[in-house]
């Protein structure tokens, strides 16, 4: 194989990938980061601990915009890494017969068969942290809030802000002061333990 060949594979591969993250993570982001911090802001509403609110965010939203970028980029990266292969091969192979073109169509469908997994977990990977980062910049005023009140005076805002605002609710659906049970908080360390895509971890808050 030609050594030069074999080192334009690589760029090439990462080329294809960098051009379809944007793309791929403006499209779930639009649906995901908003999901997201409307979630917790409401369940977190009378939860004075900031760290256990970013936590619980950053896991839904990994889960939730690697799931998506899983689901919407498979084929389209496909395609992008085949197309990106045959051209910077013929590139290379100058002047090639129709069997020769064959043949490196050929060369990067074996290619991208290989590494397609590879590809779609790096491409996940890094939508999700984006959408991270957009879901922190998001929930800065919340973590400022509860960073600068503590947790007595806190309380005391959120209680007196949603008490009549829960007045006509069921007792079931009305939140509680303290924040989120153990039951209720391992719904986001579930998030956090299944990544779509990814064997299953432990994590720990």
């Amino acid at each position: 194989a030609n050594p030069r060949l074999r080192g334009l594979i690589e760029p090439a591969v990462l080329r294809a990938i960098n051009e379809l993250t944007i793309p791929v993570f403006e499209r779930c982001a639009r649906i995901t980061v908003t999901t997201v911090v409307a979630i917790i802001r409401k369940d977190f509403a009378l939860d004075p601990d900031p760290a256990r609110l970013l936590y619980a965010a950053c896991q839904m939203i990994r889960h939730l915009a690697a799931g998506m970028s899983l689901i919407t980029a498979r084929e389209a990266l496909g395609m992008s890494l085949v197309t990106s292969l045959k051209n910077i091969i013929l590139t290379e192979v100058q002047s090639a017969t129709g069997q020769e073109k064959e043949a490196v169509q050929q060369l990067a469908y074996l290619v991208v068969g290989k590494s397609m997994h590879v590809c779609l977990a790096y491409m996940q990977k890094s939508v999700a942290e984006k959408a991270v980062k957009d879901v922190e910049k998001k929930l800065e005023a919340d973590i400022k809030l509860r960073t600068e009140l503590g947790p007595i005076r806190f309380m005391e805002q959120a209680v007196s802000q949603l008490t009549s605002q829960q007045s006509n609710m069921p007792e079931s659906l009305r939140l509680t002061a303290g924040g989120l049970t153990a039951t209720e908080m391992s719904v986001y360390e579930e998030f956090g333990r299944v990544i779509p895509g990814f064997a299953p971890t432990r994590l720990e808050p």
